[in-house]
């Protein structure tokens, strides 16, 4: 038996989770928005309650005009909790507008064409993982508001992660059964994308 013989085969490469591969493929567009102006406004201290509002107003935009997507992948992976959580996460946003005086009554945001269920789903993963980093510009906000009032949608609510880790468990699963991660992935970037559209009208 030659030397050859004994070499042992490659071991097969590990399969990347659902999340990983999102989190990898839309890692320069999200990027991209931490450091947008106005939210480098916030982190740095600059950010004026005018300028804050209509922060308020990008995300208002947004959200409105992603309710559809979020609907349709809430009940493709059976969580209605989260889909009244999200909705929840909009009245929050509304309160927060009255709060500040960035707008009595915003405009409506151009609804967005509802994709396929492996699409809606790769716009929810945006939409919740957005929680989480909500809760650090929450933080971000103290110089500018001393209550909750005005800043009730980034701080978010105690079940936040549990909602990330039950949509991100219900992720692993639908990706696997569809076999491709494509359209997902698609849908996140559209999100993302949108979210940036939304802000620079409001720049």
């Amino acid at each position: 038996m030659s030397r050859l013989d004994l070499v042992l085969p490659d071991r097969a490469a590990p399969v990347r989770s659902a999340r990983t591969t999102l989190r990898a493929r839309t890692a320069d567009i999200h990027q991209a928005l931490h450091v947008a102006a106005p939210f480098a406004a916030i982190a740095e201290g600059r950010a004026t309650v005018a300028g804050y509002g209509e922060v308020l107003l990008a995300l208002h935009a947004f959200h409105s005009s992603m309710a559809p997507a979020v609907e349709r992948a809430c009940r493709e992976l059976a969580l209605p909790d989260l889909h009244r959580a999200c909705e929840r996460r909009r009245q929050a946003l509304a309160a927060d507008l009255r709060a500040t005086g960035a707008a009595a009554a915003p405009a409506d945001a151009p609804a967005v064409p509802v994709g396929d269920a492996p699409w809606a789903v790769g716009c929810l993963y945006t939409l919740v993982g957005s929680t989480l980093g909500g809760k650090v510009i929450h933080r971000q906000l103290d110089y500018l508001f001393t209550g909750s009032a005005g800043r009730e949608f980034f701080a978010g609510t105690p079940d936040d992660g549990r909602h990330w880790r039950l949509f991100c468990h219900r992720l692993e699963a639908f990706a696997a059964a569809q076999h491709r991660l494509t359209p997902v992935v698609e849908g996140a970037h559209f999100a993302f994308g949108h979210f940036a559209s939304c802000l620079e009208l409001r720049s």
